[in-house]
């Protein structure tokens, strides 16, 4: 292959033009960057002063300022915004749960009182009949001057939600209140539990302790605070019971014990309305029972204690003379008192809804006091066979 040579004049030309091109090729990219960076300057250096550049690159640098501070001031003033409307929403929620709050609470103390119709008259049921822990709401009353004499109260129908759901209305002492901790807060209402307690400690005290004991009237608060528990939320329900616990210890641990204190009565028939007199009145052994015209003078005057012999039988003890005890066989006197005998021991049962007794005794249980059918003053008790139509063997017991 033939080899191509150049002179040195072509040579000298052609380097001249290699040099040329590229001085070219760098002068252009030279030029691009200058540019490049021009343009960047204007519109974003903060090095420069604005004075010396064209009105074009200072009011785009302006605008870009006036963009910079629109959007500055834009989100604070949405913080701000924000803010306050979560603060106001956060006050407004919270005023909102006070309130529900306080509903609840005001709910909860919502307990109601009713004036009780009786469905009958008892002297030997145990604590949850006289108070009606059960489903249905009769009342069961005790002997109603037999206890007034006592406690110069009479029951009455107590409601509260949530212990009616379990057991409806409950016989209630309505002054009663609790004694060991405060009747209610935001987590219990123990208001118809403690007045239902009062009111049963009450029974003890009129004598009916013979079938009410001390855990009775324990254990049937126990439960009305349970059932007051029941129904609340679950935080709710774990404070209450705790409480309900606690309170329960401290009544079962305590050492009040209520002892029966009756008051005094006086017993007169239905028929003659004359009063059950004491003969003289005698100290002397089985002198009799008579009526007599009410003078409301102590040996027409009685305390019905609770026999300690026999549960839910009774003595009937006059005013005067004292340390006597009324006995029954075939008529009725007074002894002294025997709480071992038969003969001393008489049980007071209610007449469907009245307000009426007969009184039996345990040695004759078919037998009852009687009046022989006559108003004279004088006549004695006698204790015959046992008729409840017969309204001269029926009583009325009155607070004396």
């Amino acid at each position: 292959m033939e080899r191509t040579t150049f002179s040195r004049a072509e040579r000298r030309t052609y380097a001249q033009e290699a040099t040329r091109r590229r001085d070219g090729v760098v002068a252009r990219r030279v030029k691009r960057k200058k540019e490049t960076a021009a343009r960047w300057g204007r519109a974003f250096s903060l090095s420069s002063s604005d004075s010396n550049r064209p009105p074009q690159v200072r009011r785009i640098r302006n605008n870009g300022k006036s963009l910079l501070l629109r959007s500055l001031v834009v989100t604070i003033l949405s913080i701000v915004w924000l803010d306050s409307s979560v603060t106001a929403s956060v006050q407004s929620n919270s005023r909102l749960f006070e309130k529900q709050i306080n509903a609840t609470v005001a709910l909860l103390q919502q307990s109601s009182y009713t004036n009780v119709t009786c469905s009958g008259y008892f002297s030997n049921l145990n604590a949850n009949e006289y108070l009606n822990l059960s489903s249905i709401d009769v009342a069961k009353c005790p002997v109603r001057q037999m206890f007034y004499a006592t406690n110069n109260y009479f029951p009455v129908w107590g409601y509260e939600s949530n212990v009616a759901n379990d057991y409806g209305k409950i016989l209630v002492r309505q002054s009663g209140e609790c004694t060991v901790i405060s009747d209610t807060s935001a987590s219990h209402d123990f208001q118809i539990p403690c007045k239902a307690h009062d009111y049963c400690y009450d029974l003890r005290k009129a004598s009916f302790s013979g079938t009410v004991s001390d855990k009775d009237c324990d254990d049937a608060f126990n439960q009305l605070m349970k059932a007051n528990c029941n129904d609340r939320s679950f935080i709710n329900r774990q404070l209450c019971n705790a409480t309900r616990a606690t309170v329960y210890r401290a009544v079962r641990l305590g050492p009040v014990v209520t002892d029966p204190n009756p008051g005094v009565v006086v017993i007169s028939n239905i028929a003659s309305r004359k009063c059950v007199d004491v003969e003289g009145p005698s100290l002397a052994t089985r002198t009799p029972l008579q009526q007599w015209k009410c003078k409301n003078i102590n040996n027409q005057r009685f305390r019905i204690w609770p026999s300690a012999g026999a549960s839910g039988y009774f003595e009937v003890r006059p005013v005067y003379p004292t340390n006597r005890c009324v006995s029954i066989a075939n008529s009725v006197w007074i002894d002294p008192c025997n709480s071992n005998q038969y003969s001393q021991q008489v049980r007071i049962r209610g007449i469907a809804k009245k307000d009426e007794y007969i009184i039996t005794s345990r040695i004759r249980p078919r037998g009852c006091w009687h009046v022989p059918h006559s108003t004279k003053d004088g006549l004695d008790l006698l204790n015959p066979y046992c008729n409840v139509q017969d309204s001269w063997s029926r009583w009325r017991i009155n607070s004396g």
